[in-house]
Formats: structure tokens, C-alpha cells, sequence
């Protein structure tokens, strides 16, 4: 009888290692899994920074954008073709550059 019970406590023994076992691995898995979504994480930020870069390198262009459509209105809101004197060329020259 003594030794039924300890071979049955030796068998849930086992099973109880073994399903920690299995936990061990779970675990593991699942650590691996949040690693890989850390990493995709790490990729979005530095994507966001970048998307940051461009957002700040486009207000940069609209605003010379809005430069040159101020400069033509003021060119064409003359009444005198003044496309031909230096300082004129100039400025639209910079402001193309840019």
C-alpha cells in the first residue's frame, strides 16, 4: 500500500515536470515572439523620426514655394516686364535654387 502511494506521487511527480517543462518552453516562445515585436517597434520609431524629416523638409518647401508665388504675383501684378533686369533674375534664380 506504502508503495502504491509513493509510485503515484512519483507519477504525478513526473507529469508535474513535465508540464513544467512545457512551460519552460512556453515561455521561451513567447519571449522570442516579444523580442521580435520589440525590434518592429524600434523599426516604427525610426521610421516615425523620418517621417518627422520629410515633414519638416516639405513645410520647408511649401514655404518656398509660397515665396516664388508671392514673387511671380508681385512680377505679373507690375504691369512691366522687368524678367529681363539682373537683380530680377537674380532673385528668381535664388529663390529656384533653394
Amino acid at each position: 500500500m506504502i508503495q502504491e502511494i509513493k509510485d503515484l506521487l512519483a507519477d504525478e511527480s513526473d507529469k508535474w515536470r513535465l508540464d513544467a517543462d512545457d512551460w519552460i518552453v512556453y515561455v521561451e516562445e513567447l519571449v522570442a515572439e516579444v523580442e521580435k515585436w520589440k525590434k518592429l517597434c524600434e523599426l516604427l520609431c525610426l521610421d516615425n523620426r523620418e517621417i518627422a524629416d520629410l515633414a519638416e523638409e516639405n513645410l520647408r518647401l511649401k514655404t518656398k514655394i509660397l515665396e516664388l508665388q508671392d514673387f511671380v504675383k508681385w512680377m505679373t501684378g507690375c504691369g512691366y516686364d522687368f524678367a529681363e533686369l539682373p537683380y530680377f533674375r537674380a532673385k528668381r534664380d535664388k529663390l529656384l535654387k533653394t
